[in-house]
């Protein structure tokens, strides 16, 4: 499953995989981590509406 990208101005992009949605909420970047959490919410809204 992938899941929708958020910008650090919360703001939905293409697509990405979940090793990017990984990525995210392991680095430092606060923006970068908060952006992971609101992609691994999105992944999880879809699995549950599917």
């Amino acid at each position: 499953m992938v899941g929708r990208r958020h910008s650090p101005t919360g703001h939905l992009t293409p697509w990405r995989l979940p090793e990017e949605i990984e990525a995210d909420l392991n680095c430092q970047d606060p923006q970068r981590i908060l952006a992971g959490l609101r992609d691994l919410k999105d992944c999880m809204d879809e699995f549950d509406e599917f």
